[in-house]
């Protein structure tokens, strides 16, 4: 009897043990949560069975993404990728987003507010609810998970591993779980964290980051599935005491209740660690992250093994993901509908679509063609709604988007160590039909640059889209100003200065999505003022007047990740010139003879090319490099100065563009550069450069010196230095030392917070 009794008790307990059933929780953490690619890594490894898996926030992405069927090396290979991390990351960028024919010029604004003045009073101001840009990741999820989101009919246990997550529903003020539905919708509402990513709705309601609730979400598997043992990832923990000067933490704090991370009993197993050194969106640290979750893991592999006896081997967990990647379709379109927006707008964004009714497209023409819509801020659009149709094995698509705010207020600058401190207003409107049309008013103020704009743009997409716009321009150098005293201490020339106007107009096709053809006519009239030796305060100044018509032809290609000292991407512009005008030389009191004064008609044709790129060879190190030549025909002005102000100018970092250097200038001209730069942490790094000018002739103070090619030793000019640079999201702040090859005082120690762009943006 004893026997029999031995016997049923070994059986019942090899049954319990062989039909054990596995649930595997991650927490959330943000970055931190890459954590858990490395425990499932370790997991399967061991051939340690996974039944289900649930999430909350990153935890969701990691869970769903594994119950789609993706392997942990796979997982792996995608979040060490540089887009995938600036898509996560605050880091996200115009490179990832580019389609230059759509962008304006880059102006000095620091902060925008948007207006809708069609809107209720609540709701009229549009202020930016987001860090990162959610477009990239918004696609990213569709293309990866809406395919076996379909695969399983919507239905969370019909996926390879069955799979539940959770997002917060702040108003009510509740958990909200979801088991069936988009699967990528319900990951993307899971991992919003407030300010970072825009929330999506779901019946008007807004949702955010699962972990607000309940960042450790066990309970829906244990009550959906009764799993025998559960193994959670904890990669994070309750808040601490907020800095003051981080206000997404502060936002966090205040908007999250306490996770209690205990799993429900002393069987249960947990693998969790505390990072100190990440940080929320420390993405580009993926696989250290990654290599800690599968240390830790292994680390607690012998009492895994121990409580769970049964095991999956490699060719079972091989068939299991090839048979359920058997039911996916591709993801091929049939339709696309989209709602909210007028009839006159809708047909704007279809027209951009280029799309022929019934015309089949897959997820690569869509991701290009939406960041197109997108690209040039006029609309904005929810997260998009995806549904399969069975009868035909394709897919369609429902776009929900938005117009943004018609007007807009900017403001922005830069204050200096120096007196190049400057202001910069600007409003805009927008109307949006079958064309969007802007019209702008833009104001910069300062002692060096002074300058009033106002001017209009009209996008009109065609089957060949192109724009027109057209400007009036009023600026004002004062290149005497305080911020480079000490540089003009030493040259003949006490006092230069400029005042020009301008009308000009241009159309602009583009040609790649990176690149765009434009044709330019311009009609101005530019005033140089000038004293060629002391001068006092009742004497008048050599004035240059030149009215002139100007033909332009450019081809630009452009993809820099941020407007003034950018390390990644590249701009390559090649621009053909033709002048033609009359110059009026008006003597002033210190020559003394008002019968010099001279009229000249001046003609010229220009030929120009600029190439800067920027080649990440590491994750610290990007080596870039510049080449620039200039071919022209440029005459001689009556006098020296007239002729030197009006050349072609190098000008390779920002601080040239505020100073008058006839040494950097020439008809034509050969310039190169290496531009290393050392990438310290996030938006932090360190850009330095060596520059060489080899001009065609050389101004003096006292007159021109010509055929400098034979003399290159000689006449080679050269500019060395570097900046500490860190991209805040209003601007860059910089500390920059600057050394010439110019003489004396040619030392520059400068710090700027925020632009140094000016409204002409000279080649």
């Amino acid at each position: 009897m004893k026997r029999i009794l031995t016997l049923l008790t070994l059986l019942l307990l090899s049954v319990g043990t062989h039909g054990q059933r596995v649930g595997v929780v991650l927490s959330g953490g943000g970055a931190k949560g890459l954590y858990h690619v490395g425990i499932l890594k370790a997991l399967e490894e061991n051939n340690i069975p996974i039944d289900y898996v649930s999430g909350a926030s990153m935890g969701a992405i990691v869970a769903g993404m594994y119950a789609c069927g993706y392997s942990p090396d796979e997982m792996i290979r995608f979040f060490i990728t540089d887009s995938v991390q600036r898509w996560l990351s605050a880091k996200s960028s115009d490179l990832d987003n580019n389609y230059y024919f759509k962008k304006f010029e880059p102006t000095p604004s620091m902060i925008s507010v948007k207006i809708d003045p069609t809107a209720v009073k609540s709701t009229a101001v549009q202020l930016p609810t987001n860090l990162i840009s959610p477009y990239q990741l918004d696609l990213a999820f569709l293309r990866m998970l809406y395919p076996s989101s379909a695969a399983a009919r919507n239905d969370f246990d019909s996926l390879m591993v069955p799979f539940r997550c959770n997002a917060s529903d702040v108003y009510h003020k509740q958990t909200v779980v979801f088991d069936q539905g988009s699967l990528p919708f319900a990951i993307r509402a899971s991992m919003t964290i407030p300010l970072v990513f825009k929330p999506i709705a779901r019946d008007t309601i807004l949702l955010f980051d699962g972990g607000l609730y309940n960042n450790f979400p066990w309970q829906p598997l244990d009550s959906a599935f009764h799993p025998d043992i559960l193994i959670g990832g904890i990669c994070a923990g309750n808040y601490e005491n907020p800095s003051p000067d981080n206000v997404v933490q502060q936002v966090s704090v205040m908007a999250t209740q306490t996770t209690d991370y205990s799993l429900r009993d002393s069987l249960d197993i947990e693998i969790r660690r505390r990072f100190r050194e990440v940080g929320t969106l420390d993405y580009d640290k993926a696989s250290y992250i990654i290599a800690r979750g599968y240390e830790d893991a292994m680390r607690q592999m012998p009492l895994i093994r121990e409580r769970i006896a049964r095991r999956v081997s490699d060719s079972e967990i091989a068939e299991r993901r090839a048979a359920f990647r058997a039911k996916i379709e591709p993801l091929v379109f049939e339709q696309i509908d989209i709602e909210g927006l007028t009839p006159k707008q809708t047909e704007y964004v279809r027209r951009q679509l280029d799309l022929e009714p019934r015309q089949l497209f897959d997820a690569e023409y869509f991701d290009r063609k939406y960041l197109q819509v997108l690209a040039g801020g006029v609309f904005s659009c929810d997260f998009p709604e995806v549904t399969y149709n069975p009868e035909t094995g394709f897919y369609r698509l429902k776009l929900r988007m938005h117009t943004q705010g018609s007007m807009q207020f900017s403001l922005g600058g830069n204050i200096s160590s120096t007196a190049l401190n400057q202001g910069y207003a600007a409003f805009s409107y927008r109307t949006v039909g079958r064309n969007v049309s802007t019209y702008a008013l833009q104001g910069y103020f300062g002692s060096f640059y002074n300058s009033l704009k106002f001017g209009g743009r009209h996008d009109i997409y065609t089957h060949f889209p192109f724009y027109i716009d057209y400007n009036y321009t009023f600026e004002d150098y004062d290149y005497q100003a305080n911020h480079m005293s000490r540089y003009y201490e030493n040259k003949d020339w006490l006092y230069c200065s400029r005042r020009e106007n301008t009308l000009s107009s241009s159309i602009a096709i583009p040609v790649l999505e990176n690149a765009a053809f434009r044709g330019r006519m311009t009609l101005g009239v530019t005033d140089d003022y000038y004293f060629n030796g002391s001068y006092s305060n009742i004497d008048e100044p050599d004035r240059s007047s030149f009215t002139y018509v100007g033909l332009t032809a450019e081809v630009q290609k452009h993809s820099f990740n941020y407007p003034l000292y950018p390390n990644r991407g590249s701009e390559h512009i090649l621009q053909l010139r033709f002048v033609e005008g009359l110059e009026s030389y008006y003597p002033g009191t210190l020559l003394g003879n008002p019968e010099t004064f001279c009229k000249h008609n001046r003609n010229w044709v220009e030929l120009r090319y600029r190439s800067e790129r920027y080649l990440p060879l590491s994750k610290w190190f990007t080596f870039g490099f510049l080449a620039e030549a200039t071919f022209s025909n440029h005459p001689d002005f009556a006098t020296s100065l007239a002729t030197a102000m009006s050349l072609p100018a190098f000008q390779p970092i920002p601080l040239m563009r505020t100073m008058f250097m006839p040494e950097y200038r020439s008809s034509s001209y050969l310039a190169a550069g290496v531009i290393p730069v050392f990438n310290i942490l996030n938006n932090l790094y360190v850009k330095s450069y060596a520059y060489a000018f080899v001009p065609q002739e050389v101004v003096f103070d006292h007159g021109w010196v010509h055929d400098v090619w034979p003399r290159l030793r000689n006449r080679t000019e050269f500019v060395f230095g570097g900046s500490l640079v860190y991209q805040t999201f209003i601007g860059p702040a910089s500390l920059t030392v600057n050394k010439y090859s110019t003489g004396r005082e040619n030392w520059q120690i400068v710090f700027n917070f925020g632009y140094t762009l000016f409204s002409s943006r000279r080649f």
